[in-house]
């Protein structure tokens, strides 16, 4: 191989860019796995004329047919970074 990898699609991948490379080039690769941890999940319909909860990880969200949903931010259990085998932590230690 030559130059940095394009896609890092296994654990093998990261661990291999982390031994070969310097911080500065896999830094980014690493810190999108902590971004993309978390996600939005309906957790139901609100019924009529309920307002819903809105702040940093709460939302209501219309649809087509003007229900409205609310929708909370957490983490997604099914995330890259859980699929690849990692801990949050173990992820900001390798960036620190």
């Amino acid at each position: 191989m030559v130059g940095y990898p394009k896609n890092l699609n296994t654990r093998a991948d990261y661990e291999f860019v982390r031994a070969n490379f310097s911080k500065e080039d896999f830094r980014q690769d690493f810190q999108n796995l902590l971004d993309t941890m978390g996600d939005w999940f309906n957790v139901g319909k609100l019924s009529s004329g309920e307002q819903g909860k809105t702040d940093k990880t709460h939302k209501v969200v219309k649809d087509e047919s003007g229900d409205s949903y609310q929708y909370e931010y957490r983490v997604n259990p099914n995330c890259r970074l859980f699929q690849l085998g990692y801990t949050e932590d173990y992820v900001k230690n390798i960036l620190d």
